[in-house]
């Protein structure tokens, strides 16, 4: 299992705001169940500005309040990462149909590598420090992860 840690409030719309895509600059051949968790940066109240717009544009709500930071707050499975190039193949399975239907219908999905992501669940929050890319959870993480029967 791997971390993918990001920005607030990106990561509280993957876990309970349906956001199915998250978007990249790059893209990995790892796929299954990933933790997400949310950065330890804060929101500026100019950038919650910007930010509320762009969520009522996509008819999602949002409360401050309900944000953590620095920690994992659930876990997804990730099923895909697609560019602006990906093309269905002769002999693509329909979960591999179904993630190209899920870009194209996405409200969230703005590239320049779309990850789909499918069956958000919550977690006990679990302090972590973050880093750039997909890491593994370190060994206090793991232990806590055993506990709650997720790994």
């Amino acid at each position: 299992m791997k971390v993918l840690c990001v920005r607030q409030p990106w990561a509280h719309a993957i876990i309970y705001g349906k956001k199915n895509v998250e978007n990249r600059t790059w893209a990995t051949t790892y796929r299954g169940p990933m933790l997400i968790a949310a950065s330890a940066g804060k929101i500026t109240a100019r950038r919650w500005e910007l930010i509320q717009k762009y969520l009522a544009e996509r008819k999602a709500k949002i409360e401050l309040s309900d944000l953590q930071y620095a920690g994992i707050i659930g876990m997804v499975e990730l099923t895909e990462c697609l560019d602006k190039n990906s093309r269905l193949k002769e002999g693509d399975t329909m979960e591999r149909y179904g993630s190209f239907q899920t870009v194209i219908n996405s409200k969230w999905a703005q590239g320049p590598v779309y990850w789909v992501l499918r069956k958000p669940k919550p977690l006990p929050f679990i302090p972590i420090k973050g880093t750039l890319g997909l890491f593994d959870p370190p060994p206090n993480v793991k232990a806590k992860l055993k506990k709650l029967d997720v790994l």
